[in-house]
């Protein structure tokens, strides 16, 4: 009735069938659900414990919450969203990024190393770069920065865009500017409403 196979072919008391494999999922969300501070899980040589998230060595690697509606992958990363309660609504894939203690912005997302490290209260940001897309970002809100070190050095820019390597990478305070190719927009600061198209386009 459980499509269960003759005994000769059971392995243990859990067989390859619909009913085995029920019971495997059930036992294992079983197991997960019932974890504590001092449960250990041990993935390869690696041990994890579950702490109101995942944690390897004491350092947080995974984080995610129904209350405050973000989630954080990585060492560091999204700090702030475990000692909240409000909504964050943000994302956070990578070693520090989003890692500011303070952080209070909403909507954010960021994938990569440092990445968004320093936000404060920024929000509707999404950056993804290798090496700090966004990195210095304090107060800017509705940037995008895709590339190893966009938007670098931005700090309360807003409604900025950058794609490539090191565009926009000395921006600080200049807002609403579009900069697409490596180098593009690269020695700006404060300049606005500029847009760059191409290899080192106006970058000096």
């Amino acid at each position: 009735s459980n499509d269960v196979p003759p005994t000769s072919l059971r392995i243990d008391v859990l067989h390859y069938n619909t009913y085995g494999y029920a019971e495997v999922a059930r036992r294992i969300y079983q197991s997960f659900s019932v974890l504590r501070r001092t449960d250990l899980v041990t993935v390869g040589s690696l041990p994890f414990f579950f702490d109101n998230g995942l944690t390897q060595n004491g350092l947080t690697v995974l984080y995610a919450s129904s209350t405050n509606l973000s989630t954080a992958v990585g060492i560091n990363a999204g700090t702030a969203f475990s000692s909240t309660s409000t909504p964050m609504y943000s994302f956070a894939a990578g070693y520090g990024t989003l890692a500011s203690s303070g952080n209070s912005g909403t909507y954010n997302t960021g994938i990569g190393y440092q990445v968004l490290a320093n936000n404060s209260s920024g929000s509707f940001n999404v950056a993804i770069g290798g090496l700090g897309a966004l990195t210095n970002n304090s107060t800017g809100n509705s940037n995008v920065a895709i590339g190893d070190r966009s938007l670098y050095y931005s700090v309360t820019a807003s409604y900025s865009t950058a794609l490539g390597s090191f565009s926009l990478y000395n921006n600080t305070t200049g807002s609403s500017n579009t900069a697409v190719g490596q180098n593009a927009l690269y020695d700006n600061t404060i300049g606005a409403s500029n847009v760059a198209i191409g290899n080192s386009a106006l970058s000096a």
